[in-house]
């Protein structure tokens, strides 16, 4: 399932926040207005939450995808380069991956 919007993920659990996410591959498609992202799936999350923008400072759309490791956002403008960072969440917080990853 995914959703496309603004994160608002809220801490409510007492247990442990999801490990941080491993691998994170994005392949900008043959139809360049499209890009496939993949990860390592994360133990105990309960999604992940998707930020990508075409300034490597503003990455201000997001992507939520629960119950996957992969998916394809199909809205990104031919000739620009995109960036794309990952979070895992669940009900005891986020783990933000650090990681910033450039589709040319």
């Amino acid at each position: 399932m995914y959703f496309f919007g603004p994160s608002n993920v809220k801490s409510r659990g007492s247990g442990p926040k999801p490990g941080g996410i491993g691998r994170f591959e994005v392949t900008r498609n043959q139809d360049r207005r499209s890009v496939t992202l993949s990860w390592e799936p994360v133990e105990n999350a309960t999604g992940y939450n998707i930020s990508f923008g075409a300034d490597r400072g503003k990455l201000y759309n997001d992507y939520i995808v629960y119950g996957d490791s992969t998916v394809t956002i199909n809205i990104l403008n031919v000739n620009k380069p995109y960036h794309f960072t990952i979070e895992a969440f669940n009900e005891n917080g986020i783990t933000k991956s650090g990681e910033i990853v450039t589709a040319p």
